[in-house]
């Protein structure tokens, strides 16, 4: 009793069910079915018309702000530091409302939209080595196979997504 408990972010999950789109989960969990691209890019649908049943959707939070824009920058290479990948864009200009993610103005305060960083595993990969890389400390590789629904930390595959919750504000 009376002691605080670190809880670090983790994406938000939801599995389709028969007759739900994209258009219909953006208005439910956004209050804005124009924003269905945010969760096409976040689960890599390259036609957001076609969403399969029984698909475990990861859903971006987009309530936290987080970024002061500085000269030159770009929502492609924001996207790269915040979540290794340059074409999640999307998910920052959708609720930031930037029609050119390209040209982004100077001193502009983004949301930055809660999506735990992600790899894809390669030959060689471990989630020990892995957490060593991301949170400079290998013994945290539990809080990866939990993110993940890994049951055995030591089977991970080529080819395999995984997301490394964010561990920033602690």
């Amino acid at each position: 009793m009376g002691q605080e408990l670190l809880i670090p972010y983790i994406t938000r999950r939801h599995t389709v069910a028969s007759g739900e789109t994209l258009s219909g989960l953006a208005q439910h969990f956004y209050d804005d079915g124009t924003f269905f691209p945010v969760l096409a890019a976040a689960n890599h649908i390259g036609d957001p018309n076609v969403v399969r049943v029984g698909r475990s959707l990861l859903i971006p939070e987009l309530g936290d702000v987080g970024h002061t824009v500085v000269a030159g920058e770009t929502l492609s290479e924001r996207a790269r530091r915040w979540y290794s990948e340059a074409q999640l864009h999307p998910i920052i200009s959708f609720p930031n409302r930037i029609a050119d993610p390209d040209h982004v103005e100077v001193g502009r305060v983004l949301i930055r939209p809660g999506l735990n960083l992600r790899h894809t595993a390669v030959a060689g990969d471990t989630l020990r080595v892995l957490a060593q890389h991301h949170y400079g400390n290998a013994e945290m590789f539990p809080i990866v196979a939990a993110a993940d629904h890994i049951a055995d930390p030591n089977k991970i595959t080529v080819g395999q997504v995984l997301f490394f919750p964010d561990l920033t504000d602690f």
